[in-house]
């Protein structure tokens, strides 16, 4: 009984491992960011980052951002990890040992594009509130491919 308790949750651990490293596409984010909505995670994106860097007074700003730190726009997309680059805020949804996938939430007041040297050109847009505005284009949410 006590070995197949244990190959159950080897069992178990395997389909959970396999489930967070599935590749997600791109339609895979933006059905997940619709149902979220993309003013709400826009803004959900912005509170993490400034609650993360807030809870930080010592003045050092791990990049990864623990759960608690996530608003609720966040956990509605079941990321497996989530992070800043800079001021703007990554969502993983999907990783495997070569590649990250997921979404990538601009954030309007950083000064800076993309920290990161390797991050594909495989992005696109899922929700730009107004391309009349130069100021609203900057809040963006793209879905990325990032290689590692």
């Amino acid at each position: 009984m006590k070995t197949f308790a244990w190959w159950l949750s080897v069992a178990c651990m395997v389909a959970i491992a396999g489930c967070k490293t599935a590749d997600v596409t791109h339609a895979e984010c933006a059905a997940r960011v619709q149902t979220v909505g993309g003013a709400a995670l826009s803004r959900a994106g912005q509170l993490t980052v400034r609650d993360h860097m807030r809870a930080n007074t010592d003045g050092s700003y791990p990049v990864a951002i623990p759960r608690d730190r996530w608003h609720e726009p966040i956990r509605k997309l079941r990321p497996i990890r989530v992070y800043h680059d800079r001021l703007n805020l990554v969502i993983v949804l999907s990783e495997t040992e070569h590649t990250e996938t997921g979404v990538y939430v601009r954030n309007p007041i950083a000064s800076y594009s993309d920290m990161d040297a390797i991050w594909s050109a495989e992005r696109k847009a899922l929700y730009n509130p107004d391309e009349e505005d130069v100021l609203k284009m900057l809040d963006r949410i793209e879905s990325y491919n990032k290689r590692k």
